[in-house]
C-alpha cells in the first residue's frame, strides 16, 4: 500500500496541494527500464543532517563584535562555505523558510531535471509588495519576470 503525504503550499494568495510519498519506493530491476531508482536517493541523509549555522550563531555573529558583524555578502558566503562545505543551509526565521546554499554545478542540474512540471521557486517578496502595494499605479497588474 503506497502511503501519501499531503504538502499544502500556499503561493500569493492560492494554494496548491502537492502530494509526496512517505513510504520509500522499491526498487525494480534495472534491465526492466522501469522504476528504476537512482542510487543516490537510496543513500541520501536526511535534510536536518545537511550542516549550516543555528538561528543563534547567526543574531550574535551579526551582532557587534560578532564573526560575521563587518562582513559583506561575498565574503559571508565564502566564510561559511569554508566552515561548513559546499552545501550549507542558514535557517529561516521569523517564519521565513529555510535557504540552502549549493556551490557545485552537479547539485543544480539534479535539482533541475527533478523538479517536475511546476517547480515552486520563490520570488522577490519585497520587491513584490513594494510593486503591488506601495506603487501599483506605476506597475499596474504587471509584476514583472523578476518578482513572477
Amino acid at each position: 500500500m503506497l502511503m501519501m503525504r499531503r504538502s499544502i503550499i500556499n503561493l500569493a494568495g492560492y494554494s496548491s496541494v502537492r502530494w509526496r510519498s512517505t513510504v520509500q519506493a522499491q526498487a525494480t530491476q534495472p534491465n526492466s527500464g522501469e522504476g528504476v531508482i537512482d542510487p543516490e536517493w537510496t543513500t541520501a541523509k536526511p535534510y536536518k543532517c545537511i550542516p549550516g549555522p543555528s538561528v543563534w550563531q547567526l543574531v550574535t555573529g551579526f551582532a557587534k563584535g560578532g564573526r560575521y558583524a563587518e562582513l559583506n555578502l561575498v565574503e559571508l558566503h565564502y566564510h561559511l562555505r569554508e566552515e561548513y562545505g559546499d552545501l550549507y543551509r542558514i535557517p529561516g526565521w521569523m517564519g521565513r523558510p529555510d535557504i540552502l546554499m549549493s556551490f557545485s554545478p552537479e547539485d543544480f542540474e539534479k535539482i533541475y531535471r527533478t523538479e517536475g512540471q511546476w517547480p515552486v521557486r520563490r520570488s522577490f517578496d519585497c520587491m513584490a509588495y513594494y510593486r503591488q502595494q506601495v506603487r501599483p499605479e506605476i506597475f499596474g497588474e504587471t509584476n514583472g519576470l523578476v518578482t513572477s
